[in-house]
């Protein structure tokens, strides 16, 4: 599988520590999903709460908690040092950085090449999304990581000779990216776009049939290997191994027969699918793409880039013979041709499935790689060194100091004492407590009496348009008519508390709650409602009082 030089430890050791002082410049993460189940899913598998808690992070509730299994870790152990775990989160960055780099040095050759790779892993490490999620819990960064360094040991040998390395290589790397689909499915799109990539190249790889075999059963057992555990798991709690999606196939009574699609962020024409990224980039992603606002030339810059490439190589080259034996001299062609397929197909499949410009992360990294072949191209055409790093340097700053970066007190707070801090609302055993709005409040739960039950009552969830069907309804009223008067309402003024308002009275009589302000260290306000016939809270808010 080759060797990994010494001075490719420096690189990546230092990434890794410039990872975690970005993060520790940024602050602490306090995201939505971080709040919803990155730590709450993990506390619930180790204490038997799948299953007891109704639909607690809405769908996310049984997306699979391995890949949150260092940050509990991290939590559980060091939570009074929160500097410490942001920091310790941030290595993903630096580890998805360094194999941009890499790939990056098996593209670019010759006597230019340290500009054209520091040029692309600039361009790839500064980007909105890396920017956006170092030393996060979104989780994209730990599956850009995964995807990276299989691409890089694909690319490696992919035109190589058959031989005994090149079979566990790319074994290896086939086995990283199902590790990557086990963890998180949006690694579903590099896998894709590597396949396509091969097919349409199977004429230049050797033994196209076999390297498809290793990589498919590579990826199979890789999947299996982080994922299968938690889809037997599923399916023997709730009757589907991917509840609740798919179920108009698998048909458990426990959601509805529908598989749910998240389309928030999909093109709504032809003509947006077209031009999408003009598109997201004028109107600064928000409601595009992404759920806050930025804007990023880079994705214009490689939606223009893409095209001219695909002219450059395939017709330019043509005509111009000189032109293409000096291309040989700096760029290693036939990857760097695979690679932008990979790119092409990969992106039009996410247009297809997904749109969460998230799930690019990986792609985003490499960015500049595409963007550094046009250095090469004035270098060629202009015969001048000088020129080509003068257009290098002035495109870098230009495109990094152009970036309009997401709002970070969306996502982060200060550091505070403790990285998880969540009022003890002292429930009772009993206790039902109840979620209404969108704000997520399940990281409460962690910090409240284990005896108690938490349950979602909103039906429009996180894109998803998750409600609960008839007989779980049922179920649900059963729960809250069997704890009497032990029934609590959470939510969070990220959204007025009327927002699924009607949904919610099918269940309880908000009219009878009184509510205080709950403590924690987040920049998110949580209201905390008690039935009045109960106790009388200080009442901060009257729960249906919408002019609040």
């Amino acid at each position: 599988m080759g060797k990994i030089k010494g001075y490719d430890f420096i690189i990546l050791f230092s990434l890794m520590i410039i990872g975690g002082i970005i993060c520790l410049f940024l602050g602490q993460d306090a995201n939505w999903d971080l709040a919803n189940y990155h730590y709450y899913s993990v506390w619930a598998l180790f204490h038997g709460r799948i299953g007891f808690d109704i639909m607690p992070c809405g769908i996310q509730s049984y997306f699979n908690p391995l890949i949150d299994f260092p940050f509990y870790l991290l939590v559980k152990f060091f939570n009074n040092m929160p500097h410490l775990i942001s920091f310790i989160q941030s290595f993903w960055w630096g580890i998805a950085v360094f194999f941009g780099y890499k790939i990056a040095s098996l593209i670019y050759n010759g006597k230019f090449k340290i500009w054209l790779r520091v040029f692309s892993v600039a361009i790839g490490a500064s980007g909105v999304l890396s920017i956006l999620e170092v030393g996060m819990t979104f989780g994209d960064l730990n599956i850009a990581a995964f995807v990276l360094a299989a691409m890089f040991l694909i690319l490696k040998n992919i035109f190589n000779e058959p031989s005994r390395q090149r079979t566990l290589t790319v074994l290896f790397a086939a086995l990283l990216l199902g590790f990557a689909l086990g963890l998180k499915t949006n690694a579903s799109m590099a896998i894709v776009g590597l396949l396509i990539s091969v097919v349409i190249f199977r004429k230049k790889i050797p033994h196209t049939k076999k390297m498809l075999i290793l990589l498919i059963g590579g990826i199979l057992l890789g999947t299996l290997a982080t994922g299968g555990g938690w889809y037997a798991y599923i399916w023997q709690k709730f009757g589907n191994p991917f509840f609740p999606f798919y179920n108009d196939f698998f048909k458990s009574p426990l959601a509805e027969f529908v598989n749910h699609i998240d389309t928030r962020h999909l093109p709504k024409s032809a003509f947006d699918f077209i031009f999408y990224p003009i598109l997201w980039t004028v109107h600064k992603g928000e409601n595009y793409v992404l759920e806050f606002p930025f804007t990023d030339y880079r994705h214009i810059a490689l939606f223009f880039a893409v095209p001219l490439i695909f002219w450059f190589h395939k017709f330019y080259t043509q005509r111009n013979k000189r032109f293409k034996i000096a291309l040989k001299e700096y760029v290693n062609v036939d990857l760097f041709n695979f690679l932008t397929m990979f790119l092409t197909a990969t992106y039009l499949f996410w247009l297809k499935t997904s749109a969460t410009l998230r799930y690019l992360q990986f792609i985003e990294i490499i960015s500049g790689i595409f963007l550094a072949i046009f250095l090469v191209y004035i270098l060629i055409l202009t015969k001048s060194e000088i020129k080509a790093r003068v257009v290098a340097l002035v495109a870098m700053l230009s495109i990094i100091a152009t970036t309009q970066y997401c709002p970070m007190q969306i996502t982060r707070v200060p550091f505070a004492e403790k990285f998880m801090s969540l009022e003890n609302l002292e429930l009772p055993d009993n206790a039902v407590l109840c979620q209404i709005g969108g704000f997520p409040s399940a990281w409460f739960m962690p910090f409240q009496n284990p005896k108690a039950k938490f349950v979602y009552l909103y039906g429009e969830i996180d894109g998803y348009n998750f409600k609960y069907p008839k007989a779980e309804i049922q179920r649900v009223k059963d729960i809250i008519k069997k704890a009497d008067k032990s029934v609590y309402l959470i939510y969070s003024d990220y959204e007025p508390a009327y927002v699924g308002y009607d949904y919610v009275k099918q269940f309880v009589n908000t009219d009878d709650f009184a509510c205080r302000r709950v403590y924690n260290d987040y920049m998110q306000v949580y209201y905390f409602c008690s039935l009045k016939s109960v106790q009388k809270p200080k009442k901060e808010f009257v729960l249906n009082d919408k002019k609040n």
